[in-house]
């Protein structure tokens, strides 16, 4: 909805993917940040699935840490941790994001939201 956000996803058929290059071969921790609009409940408890270099994560969404930054003053950046990918090569990979499991409220629409996953963005940073 025009503020960089994939909003109100309810459906276990749809998928978001990417092709990105990994400069740096290594190991990468991986974590989803889900977010709400600050005058609603956040909603969490969604399965995802992370599907990368041969590799598969899949974890539930829970709120480990609210980010700090600009954002989050009106879209509260939250963030799960799904754990880590291996890269043993520099190159081109493609990220599939897909919900297995969604966890919608009874009561669907709210003022901003139908309560679906409200997703930010996936960070891959260098594991330490």
């Amino acid at each position: 909805g025009g503020n960089g956000l994939t909003e109100n996803w309810r459906t276990t058929s749809d998928w978001l993917q990417w092709r990105f290059t990994v400069l740096q071969p290594g190991t990468y921790d991986v974590t989803v940040v889900t977010t709400h609009q600050h005058l609603e409940p956040w909603s969490g408890g969604h399965t995802l699935r992370v599907d990368c270099a041969d590799r598969t994560l899949r974890r539930k969404t829970t709120r480990e840490a609210i980010l700090p930054g600009l954002r989050s003053a009106y879209f509260p950046q939250i963030a799960t941790r799904f754990g880590r990918l291996v890269f043993d090569r520099a190159g081109t990979f493609t990220l599939r994001l897909q919900a297995t499991r969604l966890n919608l409220a009874k009561k669907n629409k709210t003022l901003f939201s139908d309560g679906g996953i409200q997703f930010s963005e996936i960070r891959l940073v260098p594991s330490r």
